[in-house]
């Protein structure tokens, strides 16, 4: 279940707060890099020397990307979250929220939205769903997704989103999640909502904390190293 002191509900996301609390984090939409055939990679040790440098410089090492296909995504994605509520019948989901888990403080999300089910008895811990909206702007982007039936079908299309939406679920501790596409332009056939369960991806989930554990090892290795620099 999801703590309810990792939700950071007060800070908005794109703001100057929302970049600040990411600075250093190995977050969710760049954790792909960290799961290749093999750890050391250069994609990985390439991007854990950026979270280092944004530790120790308190600046970010690159800008936000912006382009045709971001915007796209942007300017659609409450349409695509209403389908889900929609089609899902839910009355309510929390989007937005910036989770930053205290237990393995270099790690930390922001999912698209939050399904609220239901609260632990001491009343510190939500159990929920998280949920990843992709608004492909290509129409063959759409249709690839639009097509998949499982994780797997997910993970044969794009690995990054399939290895975005576990650690989501990882980092939120939940049992389900929601890949959810949707294509405005379409007259029928507009919005694929693809459920993933935890218990029948136990091996993926496993793999996510043993990488977990080797980033964390990797990140204060350089970074001691970096602090120790004798000329």
């Amino acid at each position: 279940m999801l703590k309810k002191s990792w939700v950071k509900k007060d800070i908005v996301i794109h703001s100057d707060e929302w970049f600040y609390g990411r600075l250093g984090k190995i977050t969710a939409s760049e954790w792909h890099n960290c799961m290749g055939d093999k750890f050391d990679t250069v994609g990985c040790t390439n991007y854990i020397y950026r979270k280092v440098g944004e530790s120790i410089s308190g600046l970010p090492c690159r800008d936000e990307i912006f382009n045709e296909a971001t915007e796209h995504g942007h300017t659609y994605e409450a349409d695509n979250l209403k389908q889900l509520m929609r089609i899902k019948n839910l009355p309510f989901i929390v989007t937005q929220r910036l989770i930053v888990p205290e237990d393995d403080g270099m790690f930390g999300c922001t999912p698209d939205a939050l399904i609220y089910h239901k609260q632990s008895t001491d009343g510190l811990y939500d159990d929920v769903s998280t949920v990843e909206a992709k608004c492909p702007k290509s129409y063959d982007g759409y249709i690839k997704l639009a097509l998949c039936n499982s994780p797997s079908d997910v993970y044969g299309v794009s690995k990054i989103y399939f290895w975005q939406k576990l650690f989501q679920m990882s980092l939120c501790d939940c049992m389900r999640g929601y890949l959810c596409a949707f294509q405005p332009f379409f007259k029928f056939g507009n919005t694929r909502i693809i459920e993933f369960k935890k218990m029948d991806l136990i091996p993926q989930f496993k793999l996510i904390n043993e990488r977990k554990k080797m980033v964390e090892d990797k990140f204060n290795e350089v970074r001691h190293k970096l602090l120790n620099i004798q000329n």
